[in-house]
């Protein structure tokens, strides 16, 4: 009796052995990625980027001086992939994790909506990788509209950020790929650097001479001259100003009428108030832009008037305003003096 149960115990334990053999073997075989016939999985990381979204690139500091940063976690980015490096061929979205980017799903506005999505596959052949974020809504001829008040970052072929670098730094233009399934059916693309294709606008107003403290009241500081939203195809039918692949936002001149309002400083204490925002690139050379700043000093109510004229706010580039706001004889004013567009600006 007592070897029949040994026997059973036995046979018991080998088929537990078996059992877990064999769920074991069909979690490997799961794990394995069935990559569509003659196809290569393409996966990409991430080299930064330069001005973005929100930085101090300017004119008197030019690319090749800089660094990329790093892209934050979460931003949404359209890949854009071309054959022969001009044929758009398709078009997928990706959300950033660390310097590595995740097939997902997006909202209109670039949210992420479903981390889980299928990977890019592309049959074999030389492709061009291009990125542009955060993921908007595209139309169904894969144009974006950006508005005064939003930004993009994305790669650009143009000369001036592509040349004069140093061999070890990459330029921001796309890359390009030959991709061969019976060589290699998974491959990583490095993507070059992603570049602000807005100018920013920051602000910086200090509490001077007799003032103890410093708000902002609801209406924030309201700009006024900036380039108008437009569609490249001159048809206000087709709202979009920008094209996927080679594309670049366009300062009009003329085309100046658009209003925006700032509502939220990013920064505010008792002694300094913080606001900043991306624009449109912008020709304000023959027109100037008006900015209305609506503060509180010692908690009056109180409004500041600026013009910035003979300028171009260009891609790329950070324009910093700094001021002092001092109380006397119970009037407040904002000092400042106009110096070089392509510096950043102290107003003393």
């Amino acid at each position: 009796m007592i070897r029949t149960l040994n026997l059973l115990y036995i046979f018991l334990f080998l088929t537990a052995i078996m059992l877990v053999s064999c769920t074991d073997g069909l979690h490997e075989e799961d794990d394995q990625e069935e990559i569509p016939e003659g196809c290569v999985h393409v996966n990409f990381t991430l080299s930064g980027s330069y001005g973005g979204p929100l930085s101090d690139l300017s004119r008197s500091n030019p690319l090749d001086n800089y660094s990329p940063v790093k892209i934050p976690d979460g931003t949404t980015l359209w890949i854009a992939v071309y054959k022969q490096s001009n044929v758009l061929e398709k078009v997928k979205s990706f959300v950033v994790k660390g310097n590595t980017l995740y097939p997902c799903k997006v909202d209109a506005d670039g949210n992420v909506t479903d981390e889980n999505d299928v990977p890019l596959y592309l049959e074999s052949g030389t492709y061009t990788f291009r990125a542009i974020g955060p993921a908007r809504q595209l139309t169904d001829d894969k144009h974006l509209y950006i508005e005064n008040g939003q930004y993009v970052i994305a790669n650009d072929e143009r000369d001036r950020f592509n040349t004069g670098l140093a061999e070890t730094t990459k330029g921001t233009a796309g890359v390009t790929k030959e991709l061969d399934n019976e060589v290699n059916p998974v491959v990583e693309v490095q993507l070059n650097p992603l570049i602000n294709q807005t100018a920013k606008l920051k602000f910086t107003i200090k509490a001077g001479d007799n003032v103890y403290k410093l708000g902002v009241q609801t209406t924030g500081v309201e700009i006024d001259g900036l380039q108008d939203n437009y569609s490249i195809s001159n048809d206000v039918k087709s709202p979009w100003n920008w094209t996927l692949g080679t594309d670049t936002l366009i300062a009009y001149r003329g085309n100046k009428n658009t209003k925006l309002t700032l509502t939220e400083p990013v920064e505010i204490t008792n002694e300094k108030v913080v606001y900043e925002t991306s624009i449109l690139p912008t020709d304000a050379y023959s027109t100037p832009l008006i900015i209305l700043f609506s503060m509180r000093v010692n908690g009056v109510p109180s409004q500041f008037q600026m013009m910035l004229s003979r300028k171009f706010f260009l891609t790329g580039y950070s324009y910093h305003y700094m001021g002092t706001i001092n109380l006397k004889d119970g009037i407040a004013a904002m000092e400042w003096m106009n110096v070089g567009w392509e510096t950043n600006v102290p107003i003393m």
